[in-house]
């Protein structure tokens, strides 16, 4: 298998490429970033399947936020102008409305008005690929050939918050990332001036956006091995799922890589779900100029100073990019840090980071 993550500025796109029991070659993406993510990136991993004659077996939309979903609109729009052929064999993704086919009308909004999962919910309606079931953690895993995708989030009652939050008819998506403040979505200035030793780890606040956490979040197996996969996902959701499955902090789940949740966001990385993670390799999607000032540094060290951490293995902090904000997080620490928490960082040098499993 080859995992990819793409730059996606503050937000994310991956995919997964593996080879069947049977030697069929499948194709996973998981989310897509902005619009621009899709033009400047994704247009040519879809391409280059095309090229193979594959197909896209399954494309994740974890939600409706922009840094996510975009990309993908974008391939809409490229589908419905015969720029590009529709390669998705199937979609994994929870429109945001209850009563989303009401927007199949002409007494709602037209396609030129509506927000993003709005246009992504008429689109699949059209094909015949409306989603025939919602995507919880109550469901059981989905299997695209020897793939097998164990949902964490969201539970009922995240999806059912969702679909409060947008009832038809006048409720606007929300499109930009953290485009509605909440006190709990945490920091709005960076925290790198903070050495490690000082951050009160006692305190911590979850993130409480709705978006977020009506998040598809998963670990995904093949053959035995496990990839933890957050998105903006709320922490104690994803914990007590974990724990509804029988991990625990004598028993974490072993994974080969996580990818962070939130950008690391400090509202959305808590104690409680790393002490039921056992991992060496944290992937963030993530550039350093953002608005959002992620990811903040706690965030990190929470990760580095989990509960139940074994000192003696090594963790690697991964990046999407690589630029002077994200390599000034531990500057204030000076370089003895990384060998007193054991760990290295590593920054991305093209359009992906790319791992081979």
């Amino acid at each position: 298998m080859e995992i990819c993550f793409y730059r996606a500025e503050c937000g994310d796109a991956a995919s997964l490429r593996y080879v069947d029991n049977d030697g069929k070659i499948y194709n996973v993406l998981i989310d897509s970033g902005y619009e621009r993510t899709y033009r400047d990136i994704l247009s040519s991993k879809v391409e280059d399947i095309q090229t193979r004659n594959e197909q896209i077996d399954l494309w994740v939309i974890s939600h409706i936020h922009s840094d996510h979903i975009g990309g993908v609109i974008n391939y809409i729009a490229a589908i419905n102008k015969g720029l590009q052929p529709d390669l998705v064999a199937q979609w994994l993704y929870n429109p945001p409305r209850p009563d989303a086919r009401r927007l199949l009308t002409k007494q709602t909004s037209t396609a030129a008005s509506i927000g993003q999962g709005d246009n992504l919910t008429k689109y699949l309606n059209g094909i015949n690929k409306y989603p025939d079931r919602e995507y919880t953690s109550e469901m059981p895993a989905v299997t695209v050939g020897s793939l097998t995708l164990t949902l964490l989030s969201p539970g009922r009652l995240q999806l059912e918050n969702l679909h409060t939050k947008y009832k038809l008819p006048n409720t606007p998506l929300e499109k930009i990332e953290n485009e509605i403040v909440s006190e709990a979505k945490g920091v709005k200035k960076r925290d790198h001036h903070i050495k490690v030793d000082d951050f009160d780890l006692l305190k911590w606040k979850q993130d409480d956006n709705v978006d977020n956490g009506s998040s598809i979040s998963f670990i995904s197996q093949y053959n035995g091995s496990n990839i933890l996969w957050l998105a903006d996902a709320h922490p104690n959701v994803v914990a007590q799922s974990l724990k509804d499955l029988g991990y625990s902090i004598t028993n974490p789940l072993s994974c080969t890589h996580v990818k962070v949740a939130h950008h690391g966001s400090s509202g959305n990385n808590s104690d409680e779900l790393y002490s039921l993670i056992k991992c060496h390799s944290y992937i963030f999607s993530v550039n350093g100029d953002n608005k959002d000032r992620l990811p903040n540094k706690e965030s990190l060290v929470r990760i580095l100073k989990r509960p139940n951490r074994d000192i003696r293995v090594k963790y690697t902090f991964y990046f999407t990019y690589d630029d002077s904000i994200l390599r000034s997080i531990f500057s204030v620490d000076t370089d003895s840090v990384f060998e007193k928490l054991n760990f290295e960082v590593q920054y991305g040098s093209g359009n992906f980071l790319a791992f081979s499993i």
